[in-house]
Parts: structure tokens; sequence; C-alpha cells
């Protein structure tokens, strides 16, 4: 839900000169050296490299083997939040499953991005969802990821992964 027109970055190098067979060459007018997960930016960990890989049969004509990309965070914060169980939602719920939440709350939910978004944020802005859908439900025990975010909050981003300990029982007919 984030524009990256609003995410100030740099990178090391923008453009490669490679060579390769033309047929091959013209398919191509980028190479995408990896996909970055928006919530492992953090006050901490701003920078990331990428390893180029070239297509088969290509040649990296200046011997570069790596991008830097670089995010300015000088403006940015981070604010620490507890969410409640009653705020944490199940969605796509099984009939044949009851579902209930084992942990009471879930605790230092790192919210990270612009300050003025972060300052403005409040708990009841924050949605905690346990989508059941991602994997078979099984009975008993067990963590479930759950999925974080402020909808139309600003520039700002839940940091980290999160889970919750669930309880999956049977529905009983009556």
């Amino acid at each position: 839900g984030l524009n990256e027109e609003d995410i100030d970055y740099t990178m090391s190098n923008y453009e490669i000169a490679v060579a390769g067979p033309p047929e091959t060459i013209e398919r191509y007018n980028e190479i995408v050296l990896d996909y970055l997960e928006i919530q492992s930016i953090s006050k901490e960990n701003s920078e990331f490299t990428y390893d180029i890989e070239l297509p088969e049969g290509f040649s990296n004509l200046e011997n570069l083997n790596s991008v830097t990309v670089s995010f300015d965070a000088s403006n940015w914060t981070e604010k620490v939040f507890t969410i409640p169980a009653e705020s944490i939602r199940f969605v796509n719920a099984s009939n044949r499953h009851k579902v209930s939440l084992v942990s009471d709350a879930l605790y230092n939910v790192t919210f990270f991005g612009e300050a003025e978004a972060i300052e403005a944020l409040e708990p009841e802005d924050i949605v905690a969802e346990v989508d059941l859908s991602e994997k078979e439900l099984i009975l008993g025990q067990y963590q479930h990821p759950v999925r974080i975010s402020a909808p139309n909050k600003g520039l700002l981003w839940a940091t980290g992964d999160y889970s919750v300990v669930i309880q999956v029982n049977e529905v009983k007919e009556e």
C-alpha cells in the first residue's frame, strides 16, 4: 500500500554495461536483483546489498558484483505498541473449526516511518489480522503469523515479523 515515489533511496549503481547475443539483450530493459520487504527497513537496518546475477549468456563489462540500496532514514522514527487480544482479528476462518487466541496480547510491535506519521499513529489505527487461509488448519495450539498494518496513516509500517498462539478446535455439530 505504500507508494514507491514516497520512499527516498539511493543505489550505488543504477546501470551496468553488459554484453550478450543481440536477440537476448533486446528482450531486457532491466534486471531485477531481488525484492525488498518493506518491514525489513528500520532505523538500524536501512542499507541492503544485492549480488548481481546476470541472465545466461550475458557478460558483465564493468566487473560490478553487487549493488547497495540505501534508504534515507534521517527523518524517520519508530514507536512501540502493545496490541490487545481483542484487537486481533481472524480472517478467512473455516466454519469447520473454532479458532481462538491463546496469547493475551501482541507485545513490542514496532512501527517505523516518517516522524510525522509515527507521532500521529494511535493504537486504534493499527490493524492486526491472522489470515487462516494461508495454511491448512490442524487441531491444537500453534503459532500463526499476524499481518500488521496501519492503512491510510502515511509512510509507516510494522518492522519485523509477528505471531500469536492460536487454539484450533473442531466445531461440534448439534
